[in-house]
């Protein structure tokens, strides 16, 4: 799509991103994330600053109604 342009770019360069949810789309359910690409050896800036918003975000994004929790479920099938 339009909005996947300049996801080629990073992965050519080889330049650091991340990508975390920040909200759900009220109709889908869906994950609405947020990439952000830093210069080449800083990752630490992205890991600081994906910290701060999910500190910032934490309990205003509300999980939709249905939600997989895989850390749970992986933890599960490991004490099986």
């Amino acid at each position: 799509t339009a909005l996947m342009k300049y996801m080629i770019h990073g992965n050519l360069t080889g330049i650091p991103g991340l990508v975390f949810p920040i909200a759900y789309d009220d109709d889908t359910s869906l994950p609405i994330s947020l990439q952000l690409q830093a210069a080449h050896w800083r990752e630490d800036l992205l890991f600081r600053v994906a910290r701060q918003s999910q500190d910032i975000l934490r309990g205003g994004i509300a999980k939709p109604a249905l939600y997989v929790d895989l850390n749970l479920v992986h933890n599960e099938k490991q004490s099986d």
